[in-house]
């Protein structure tokens, strides 16, 4: 039987919730033998991706992305919307200023190079 991705990260995510935080690291041994054998290690990080996705979602934790013209000004609170917060930050000077922010699904593009292209036409 071929499972997908999502199957994989399913997989792993029920199997860590029954384990239970201290057998962790058996379930990670067991969950990479079951790639291996398998035959599917090149989508572990996919799985990976999905399971955390998963796993934020049933925590009540939001992805927040932001890419920033400059890293050391990103800044981003702890918590939105009631929710913790998974913060990454990126830096892209091709922005010339200012940053995108990515809140799940939804894209603020508060960036200098946005505003010149708005303004072009």
């Amino acid at each position: 039987m071929k499972l997908s991705t999502k199957q994989y990260a399913e997989i792993l995510d029920k199997a860590l919730a029954e384990a239970g935080s201290e057998h962790a690291g058996a379930v990670y041994k067991d969950f990479a033998k079951l790639l291996v054998r398998e035959g599917k290690t090149s989508r572990l990080s996919d799985v990976i991706a999905f399971w955390k996705k998963l796993y934020n979602k049933r925590h009540g934790i939001i992805d927040v992305e932001i890419n920033a013209a400059d890293k050391e000004d990103a800044a981003f609170p702890h918590s939105f919307a009631g929710k913790r917060v998974a913060l990454t930050v990126s830096e892209d000077k091709s922005l010339l200023g200012g940053s995108r922010i990515k809140i799940g699904d939804y894209i603020i593009d508060a960036s200098i190079k946005s505003k010149i292209n708005a303004i072009r036409i």
